[in-house]
């Protein structure tokens, strides 16, 4: 039978079991219930102090005032639409026009927005009453509650139109005043602050990034805030094959799998999960169905998918498959329609899909295409539109909206890129938005989003590797030095 692992509470090195319930997450540290009461006063990340204990201007039923309609323009008639795709009104007669958009009911939209307003003031409240000096807190609060005072009298769509854009800017702020919101919209900032961050199906706030050295044994983190290089051994002399794959999943553990003992060996199956946390522990998990090399990986709504790359006989395959996290095995799920390898790939959370762009068909044989898999059908198309140039080992980032950033890479030459494209997912457009700001390259681990930055790692060679951070509002790369 194994023995508890044991560990010191980071912050008075009192003992603690980690098999039982008897410690709390802080910022990433163990630490005993005593100190985190010191530290916390209980609040967010566990016993949060409930919504219905804090008085907010914001009323919780909200009257829509529709004091002044909104007209379209074209058909002289009352909007009750918001198209997604183009951001405008619309009535009922320019809906064939935007039959193949998206579209909110104007009313509804407006009430969710006004309650997530609402949101962002229960949770600035509570900043402001467990942190004496919150200036910034105070400030964005005043904020809000003007925009509430400008917008409650309006009609429905100037409330859409208005709101959707400060709205934003307003979440970035709350997450720049406190961190524990970072990667969270307004539904989960509720839902946390109602029952607590380890309540929440799944963390999104991922505050470092990771890769792993092939052939070797060290694993190389960053931490997104301080900037600080960890490098660390695996134990028990384990190491990572060559052309594996690995990916973060929550509670800093990681997942890597596939790979081939040598570049000429067949691909594996193996799959292990690196507990950080725990001194880097090892846990052999259930092997894949297929053995792999050079395929994709992401986490996605908790699961890991495995998709397309080279099978265990070091031929293109299509075959896919993903594992669960909850139950720690992979199960095979409907194969992909184009053979290839070294393709990228991101979740869209709103079509509950996964988009896959480009990659390898064969040796110096490159795909344009694009692929889509829905969640909830278990089935692949290939889509009308393509990626602008070739290119494999690239990276994406999902940024909402139907917005996907794709760039660098390499191309059949194996010459390094460091271009970069904005793909429009609804309108099944590329937009070319500049260069990386190094010559670019490989990105064989995976994109983090973290505070309004996109974060990936440049491959210069198996011990190195260059980190660029994309910024999005300001939509431009920057090298990223780190200690």
């Amino acid at each position: 039978m194994d023995r508890p692992t044991i560990i010191a509470c980071f912050s008075c090195s009192s003992q603690l079991n980690t098999e039982s319930s008897d410690f709390y997450n802080f910022s990433g540290k163990k630490i005993c219930p005593n100190c985190y009461e010191s530290l916390t006063c209980g609040n967010f990340t566990k016993n949060p102090i409930l919504s219905s204990d804090i008085q907010c201007t914001i009323p919780k039923n909200l009257p829509i005032i529709n004091s002044t309609a909104d007209f379209c323009n074209w058909h002289q008639k009352k909007c009750k639409l918001f198209c997604k795709s183009c951001k405008t009104l619309m009535c009922l007669y320019c809906l064939p026009n935007h039959s193949e958009h998206g579209f909110y009911d104007l009313f509804s939209k407006s009430i969710e927005l006004l309650r997530n307003l609402r949101t962002l003031e229960l949770t600035l409240r509570l900043i402001i009453q467990h942190e004496e000096n919150s200036s910034e807190g105070q400030v964005l609060l005043e904020n809000i509650l003007e925009t509430y005072d400008k917008l409650i009298k309006k009609a429905p769509g100037r409330i859409v139109s208005e709101l959707t854009p400060i709205l934003g800017d307003y979440i970035y702020r709350l997450q720049e005043i406190c961190k524990d919101f970072a990667g969270f919209d307004c539904g989960e900032i509720d839902e946390m602050i109602k029952h607590g961050r380890d309540l929440i199906k799944e963390q999104k706030n991922r505050n470092y990034l990771h890769w792993c050295e092939w052939n070797d044994r060290c694993i190389h983190t960053i931490e997104l805030e301080t900037f600080k290089r960890t490098s660390s051994p695996l134990p028990d002399n384990k190491s990572f094959p060559y052309y594996c794959r690995s990916v973060s999943l929550p509670h800093k553990q990681i997942l890597v799998c596939g790979g081939r003992k040598a570049a000429n060996l067949t691909g594996l199956t193996d799959t292990f999960i690196v507990h950080l946390e725990e001194n880097n522990r090892i846990e052999q998990v259930d092997s894949m169905k297929i053995g792999k090399s050079n395929h994709t990986l992401l986490y996605f709504e908790g699961f890991v998918y495995c998709i397309a790359g080279c099978d265990s006989t070091n031929q293109f395959s299509n075959k896919c498959e993903r594992f669960d996290v909850s139950t720690l095995k992979w199960e095979m799920i409907t194969s992909c329609n184009v053979l290839r390898d070294t393709c990228s790939a991101c979740g869209v959370e709103d079509e509950n899909c996964i988009y896959v762009f480009g990659g390898r068909i064969g040796n110096q044989i490159f795909t344009q295409s694009i692929e889509k898999y829905s969640v909830t059908r278990n089935s692949w198309e290939v889509l009308s539109f393509i990626i602008p140039h070739v290119a494999s080992v690239h990276g994406c980032a999902s940024l909402g909206n139907n917005k996907v950033l794709i760039f660098a890479g390499q191309d059949y030459d194996s010459k390094p890129l460091k271009t970069t494209y904005l793909c429009d997912l609804k309108s099944q457009t590329f937009e070319l938005i500049g260069e990386t700001n190094s010559k670019g390259g490989c990105v064989v681990n995976e994109v983090i989003i973290y505070q309004n930055k996109v974060y990936a790692y440049f491959f210069q060679g198996f011990t190195s590797r260059l980190l660029e951070s994309w910024t999005i509002n300001k939509q431009i790369w920057q090298i990223e030095a780190f200690s």
